[in-house]
This record gives structure tokens, sequence and C-alpha cells, in this order.
């Protein structure tokens, strides 16, 4: 696989060793849509010599941080790195197999219309997010002040018992109880550090700061 030098243009003057080491093996993605690109999966496929075929999957979500977002008309570096900190080795290692397949699963839009086979159900996983957080949001400013907290508790109840395996029969059912149950434990703790009315304070202002995609309201279990 041969070196393309456009990737070292991308990477900044700060990447660490690790990015610099794996951008052989990385991909660089446009944005030809005239939406934002809000979500993307990509995967790194390789086959061993006994044929068994391996993937490595990064989704990443810009909901909450617009640097990941691709805009529209605008290159994007991905890496199999998660993050700059990350170990490479292994990576390193995996990727001298041949063939590596790099692939573009799929891509979620900002009106949170979708592309792509999307075969690790990944758009799934990011709708629930999005779905699970923006509706205990909307329930925490519509509860009584006095049942907040319990009702929060409730929330985390329900939820995957720590360490048990998450049902995914329905993908977005069972990611959409994880997530809610994570991000209710969340305000919780929020409230208990800084009192409930910041805690209230904090989601109202979530709910006017971040943009939810328009199609958020249709996501119900799929």
């Amino acid at each position: 696989m041969a070196y393309n030098p456009e990737f070292a243009a991308l990477l900044p003057p700060t990447a660490s060793q690790n990015v610099r080491d794996i951008s052989p093996y990385s991909v660089i993605v446009r944005n030809g849509a005239p939406e934002p690109v809000l979500a993307y999966t990509v995967s790194w496929a390789t086959t061993d010599a006994m044929g068994q075929t391996y993937k490595d999957y990064r989704t990443v979500c810009g909901a909450n941080d617009a640097e990941s977002q691709i805009p529209p008309n605008t290159d994007k570096l991905i890496t199999v790195l998660n993050s700059p900190n990350e170990d490479a080795a292994s990576y390193l290692q995996r990727f001298q197999r041949e063939p590596l397949t790099i692939t573009l699963e799929s891509v979620m839009f900002e009106d949170g219309s979708t592309a792509g086979g999307d075969t690790s159900e990944s758009m799934a996983q990011v709708k629930a997010l999005l779905k699970s957080e923006f509706d205990l949001l909307q329930s925490v400013l519509a509860k009584d002040r006095s049942s907040i907290m319990s009702w929060l508790q409730g929330r985390v109840d329900s939820g995957p018992r720590p360490g048990s395996r998450l049902d995914l029969s329905n993908p977005f059912a069972g990611w959409y109880r994880f997530y809610q149950a994570k991000q209710a434990a969340r305000l919780i703790r929020i409230a208990e550090v800084k009192g409930v009315s910041e805690m209230i304070a904090s989601v109202q202002i979530t709910l006017q700061n971040k943009r939810y995609p328009a199609a958020l309201g249709t996501w119900r279990g799929q």
C-alpha cells in the first residue's frame, strides 16, 4: 500500500507519532452533499493466513463536537485511532496483512437522514444516543421538581444491569435503554453535587444550544 502524501498535509503539526504511524492506513473522506455529515462509521477489514476476516469499526458522532462533523465540500482525515494517545502498535501489526479494505460504512447527515449499508448497525446506535438524550431532557423539564430525582433513578433502574450483556435483538431499543440510563445517572450526579436547580439549568442550556436532527421525532424503535 503506497503512502499518500495528502495525509501528511492534513495532519496538524502537533500530531502524535501514533497518528503519523497509522496515517498510511487512513482515508480522506470528502462530503460532497449540501448538508454537514453529523456522524459516520468507517471499517478496516483484514484477512489472516487462515482466511479469517477481522473488522475494526470506528463511529464518530459530532452532535456535541462540531470539529468532528464534516461540513459540505470539506475533506476529513479518518484514522482507526479513537484518540491521538491510543497505542497504534496492534493496528500496525494487523494491517501488514493483505488485503486491507477500508470502507465508509454509513453516514448520518445533519437532518438525520442516513446513507450506506451500515453492516454494524452503528446508525441505530447513534440514533438511540441522540433520541434517548433528547427525550430524557424534555421529560426532566416537564416533571415536578419534587419527583425528578426518583424519576431519574427509575430511568437508571430500568436500564441494563452493570456487567450484563446488552440485548441488541432490536439495536435501537437496546441502545436507547442503555444510553438513557447512563444519561439519567449523569444528571443525578450533577444534582447531588450542585443541586437540582443547577441540574435543571444545565438541561435547559443543552436543549437551547444543541442542534438535534429534524428527523429525531420519527425515530421510534427502528
